[in-house]
């Protein structure tokens, strides 16, 4: 059996151990998060392990100190750690639950433990306001301190506590309603927030703490829990394209991967077989006229061709245009079939000229942008309209990184966009969101993006695309009718006040 002074030794060695694990695996998040700065919510997570890291490092130290004042020093430095923690923590719940916090709510709250900070370092304010009596004692092998604090103080860190509940309470909520790995994500930040939290509480409701201060202890385990999220891809917020439908062609559109599994459709393809569950569906099951088929069986994988076959469930006569999806380095990742009905147009030969002139111009005369790309969000096809609308060439935007056409957006709308995304890919519910686009020459445009996501029967392999529109005009008729509405509520007013 070990001796007291063995036990003593053991306790403090695993307590100094936890608190080093602690600041090890913050930098080394930190450093992942560092690489990622330019995600939405990268950036508060990374001034949060800082914080965490700093905290620790300054209980650590004060653990070692050899004398009071090397200690005293390091009890009031950790302050700055702990409490700017707190509110950093608050903004990212904010973040991740989709309400970016305000500028002057993130100023004000910082401000705080900055401010008190600075009073920490004046002798007299320190004793006045928040060390009643202050001192350092070795404990088995450890310098432990003796701290009593005063009222004001007592109640300004029961108050700065306040964010921390607000924090468990808004990510309580945001997992009831959340499923998958979205839940997921919130239990972890929930988790390892209960932990810090239960593990500060007896210093932060105490007027005197004596002996070892669990608090850094709960700040490690939460660092290396939301570590071991991110290892696992639960907190991070990648940049991630998906697959939606093209709502403004009359045309049907299926998108195939290379299987040729239907992966996603439009309204339009959807009413050429209402009765038939079309996505992950094999093409050759959906369109089974004898012509069809032969032409799909001799069709190379890198070419197209434009043909006449029945299709739909009333197996009308429709124009087949089928064209490969291609990389900029020459992969064929599927194929696209658009679907033009010309049931009632074959006794007009212009007509049917026009058709076909519309079907090959489809994908550089139409208005909405559309890309589509792998899971990682390198894009593998975009159309042309992509000039017209932004002012960028094709061959630019398909070797854009990701990161970068997240960072085109306007900072207010990043977060936003980056939600959906994030909620359509991991969810499978389809979307829409509006945001500011920043075009080439230098102005933002507002645009609309539909998003849907599709999966193929063995679950790899899924095409993503993202159709969006220029909608900036709605947006000033909008802004003008409430205007208007403004302006006769205001001339209301004003004859009632005459009456």
């Amino acid at each position: 059996m070990l001796s007291v002074d063995a036990n003593s030794v053991l306790i403090d060695t695993l307590y100094q151990m936890i608190l080093i694990s602690g600041i090890a695996v913050s930098v080394v998040l930190m450093v992942g998060l560092f690489r990622q700065r330019h995600i939405p919510g990268a950036k508060t997570l990374f001034f949060l392990m800082l914080s965490v890291a700093e905290a620790l490092i300054c209980f650590l130290a004060l653990s070692a100190s050899a004398t009071p004042q090397e200690g005293f020093f390091w009890a009031r430095l950790r302050f700055l750690g702990v409490y700017s923690a707190i509110p950093l923590a608050f903004f990212y719940a904010l973040e991740f639950t989709g309400t970016p916090p305000r500028r002057w709510m993130m100023a004000l709250l910082l401000a705080l433990p900055i401010g008190i900070q600075v009073l920490l370092w004046n002798g007299e304010w320190a004793t006045t306001y928040f060390f009643s009596d202050w001192q350092l004692i070795q404990q088995g092998s450890l310098s432990v301190e003796i701290a009593h604090f005063t009222a004001i103080f007592t109640a300004y860190r029961i108050f700065a506590y306040i964010p921390t509940l607000l924090i468990m309470i808004r990510l309580g909520r945001y997992a009831q309603r959340s499923q998958g790995l979205l839940r997921q994500q919130a239990l972890w930040m929930l988790g390892a927030l209960s932990v810090a939290f239960l593990a500060g509480a007896p210093a932060t409701f105490m007027a005197a703490t004596e002996g070892h201060n669990p608090a850094p202890i709960g700040m490690a385990i939460f660092a290396i829990t939301v570590a071991w999220a991110f290892q696992r891809r639960s907190l991070v917020i990648m940049p991630v394209a998906y697959e939606t439908v093209l709502h403004n062609m009359r045309d049907g559109v299926l998108v195939l991967n290379r299987e040729d599994v239907v992966m996603g459709m439009n309204p339009a393809a959807r009413t050429l077989f209402p009765q038939a569950n079309i996505i992950g569906q094999p093409i050759q099951a959906l369109l089974t006229d004898e012509s069809f088929l032969q032409a799909y069986r001799a069709l190379r994988r890198d070419a197209g061709i434009d043909l006449q076959a029945k299709a739909g469930d009333e197996q009308h006569t429709h124009e087949i245009s089928i064209s490969p999806i291609t990389t900029p380095q020459g992969d064929i990742h599927g194929r696209v079939i658009v679907l033009h009905d010309i049931e009632h147009l074959q006794q007009a030969e212009e007509s049917l000229k026009q058709s076909e002139a519309q079907l090959r111009l489809i994908t550089t005369s139409m208005a909405d942008i559309v890309m589509q790309s792998d899971l990682t969000g390198n894009l593998i096809y975009i159309s042309p309209s992509v000039e017209r609308v932004m002012g960028y060439s094709v061959d630019h935007w398909l070797n854009l990184p990701a990161e970068e056409r997240i960072a085109s957006i306007h900072p207010d709308d990043q977060m936003s966009i980056v939600l959906a995304f994030q909620k359509c890919i991991l969810t499978g519910e389809s979307g829409r969101v509006e945001y500011r686009q920043q075009t080439r020459s230098g102005h933002y445009v507002w645009m609309e993006s539909n998003i849907e996501r599709a999966e193929s029967p063995s679950g790899e392999e899924a095409s993503l695309v993202i159709s969006t529109r220029d909608i900036s005009g709605r947006k000033q008729m909008e802004e003008a009718l409430r205007k208007n509405v403004e302006d006769s509520r205001h001339f209301r007013d004003r004859l009632q006040d005459l009456h």
